[in-house]
């Protein structure tokens, strides 16, 4: 939660209110374009496209889903690691607060 205050930012915490901090409008800015600027897009040939190799692990497929780290190797793709795509790593959409 913030408020602007002027040329501040007040930093105030979601659960309590407690003011934990400030930060000046300008400064803000700057860090926001900072990052913005080193983000870096490429756009790769259809052809050139990254391959990802995805399955569910062994863990997953058992329902021991917090011992899976999300990535696991096959003897049979050597090195490449492979992404579990099963649902419990989905991110969960945090509810939206009502002000």
């Amino acid at each position: 939660m913030s408020d602007l205050d002027g040329e501040n930012l007040t930093l105030t915490c979601n659960v309590c209110g407690a003011v934990v901090g400030s930060i000046q409008v300008g400064i803000l800015q700057a860090m926001e374009q900072a990052i913005a600027d080193s983000f870096a897009i490429r756009k790769f040939d259809e052809m050139d496209a990254t391959e990802v190799l995805t399955s569910i692990s062994e863990e997953c497929q058992r329902g021991l889903c917090e011992k899976c780290s999300g990535h696991f190797h096959l003897p049979e793709h050597g090195d490449e690691p492979i992404l579990c795509v099963h649902d419990c790593h989905e991110l969960k959409k945090e509810p939206e607060s009502v002000n």
